[in-house]
C-alpha cells in the first residue's frame, strides 16, 4: 500500500490511473479557456462537458449581513485568508439543510476577496 497525501493506493497503476484523472480535471485547452479572466469573480463548472464558464452576474453580499454564523465566518475567512497569502490552507465543504447561508457565505467571500485575486 503506498500513501500519496492522504491516498491509499495499492499499485502504480492506481497511481497512473489518478494522474490521469487530476489531468483531465486540472488541464484544459487554450480553446477551452478562451473566456477573458479579467472581471471574472467566479466560475461554474459544467461537469459533462469538463469546462469552466464565468459567472456572468455574481451578487456579493456583506459578510456582516450573515447571521447566526459567526463561527463559521470566522474558520472559512481565516482559510480563504491563508489561501491568498500562499500559507497552508485546506479545501472546504459547506453543508447545511436549505437556507442555512452555504451560498450566501461564499458569495460574502468573494465580496471580500475578489479585489485581492
Amino acid at each position: 500500500m503506498k500513501k500519496i497525501g492522504d491516498i491509499e493506493v495499492s499499485s502504480d497503476e492506481e497511481i497512473l490511473d489518478l494522474l490521469k484523472r487530476l489531468y483531465k480535471i486540472a488541464s484544459f485547452t487554450e480553446e477551452e479557456a478562451s473566456f477573458d479572466l479579467s472581471g471574472t469573480y467566479a466560475l461554474l463548472w459544467n461537469g459533462q462537458i469538463r469546462r469552466f464558464y464565468p459567472v456572468k452576474r455574481v451578487v456579493k453580499l456583506d459578510l456582516d449581513n450573515l447571521l447566526n454564523i459567526d463561527q463559521q465566518k470566522k474558520k472559512v475567512l481565516s482559510n480563504t485568508t491563508n489561501f491568498i497569502k500562499g500559507k497552508p490552507a485546506n479545501n472546504v465543504l459547506l453543508w447545511g439543510e436549505k437556507g442555512t447561508g452555504k451560498s450566501s457565505l461564499i458569495k460574502g467571500l468573494i465580496k471580500k476577496f475578489s479585489s485581492v485575486g
